[in-house]
């Protein structure tokens, strides 16, 4: 967990330092940060804090070469940090295979809220039509039949389609995601003293707003895996076990866009 969220925090001061404008003033000063608002007399530049520059003392302005906080037209390239909160779970199991003395109940079941952190990065080949991948961090989670926990981890591919960007940079989207899921349980949940999870598909489908900097998402999405194992029951009989686990869940994240 904290790997993780040192590199959400690296991936996030990568990008807000690498491709910052520059303002060259006449008096030899160089401002750098992004280009968030400009007219015929000022350009406002976003650095720690917002500021508006007379354009009288500037000598030359020179862009980051992705198009990032460009003022005139959309992005070309954003990466985004959000942190989700996972209001809505179920927990499910199919093709349950028992082999032996094992009674575990294997039906759906809900899931308690949680928390995932995510990190993206989308380019635009279009105005309005993004590609791109991320990478998400489940925080793990309580499975309430077996008493055992688990979480995903998906890697994957994007599709966000968008409104036109206001020159504040608002509008809304829609996006897809489709990749693969790292599985992790312990062997309650599982069932088995011994056992094996096999990773499995990640797909998700949502929409939301970004209004300047901030992100706002709804997304649906699903994981899947499956689990095998095998162990001895009470009286010591041997037995096996295998399902596939299928765990969908509805998100309200907030982000914010480099």
């Amino acid at each position: 967990m904290k790997t993780l969220l040192l590199i959400l925090l690296s991936l996030g001061l990568c990008a807000g330092s690498a491709y910052a404008d520059s303002i060259y003033l006449k008096d030899g000063k160089i401002v750098r940060g992004t280009i968030i608002e400009e007219d015929d007399k000022t350009i406002l530049l976003e650095t720690r804090d917002t500021q508006r520059i007379d354009k009288s003392t500037i000598e030359s302005v020179k862009r980051d070469s992705l198009g990032r906080g460009e003022p005139s037209g959309p992005k070309k390239l954003e990466t985004v940090l959000k942190i989700a909160a996972d209001v809505a779970g179920r927990n499910s199991f199919s093709n349950v295979k028992v082999v032996g003395t094992n009674t575990i109940h294997r039906g759906d079941s809900t899931i308690d809220p949680g928390v995932t952190l995510t990190a993206e990065e989308i380019y635009y080949v279009l105005p309005a039509i993004g590609i791109g991948a991320g990478i998400s961090y489940q925080t793990p989670r309580k499975e309430p039949v077996s008493g055992g926990r688990f979480n995903f981890i998906p890697i994957y591919g994007l599709v966000r389609l968008r409104s036109m960007p206001t020159g504040s940079n608002n509008y809304a989207f829609a996006t897809a995601q489709f990749g693969y899921n790292y599985f992790v349980a312990d062997h309650e949940y599982a069932g088995a003293g011994n056992y094996v999870m096999t990773n499995g598909a990640y797909a998700g489908l949502g929409g939301g707003y970004v209004f300047g900097r901030m992100q706002v998402e709804v997304l649906y999405t699903v994981d899947q895996g499956r689990l095998s194992g095998n162990d001895n029951d009470s009286l010591g009989a041997h037995y096996s076990i295998s399902a596939d686990a299928a765990y969908h869940k509805i998100s309200l994240s907030i982000g914010y866009i480099f």
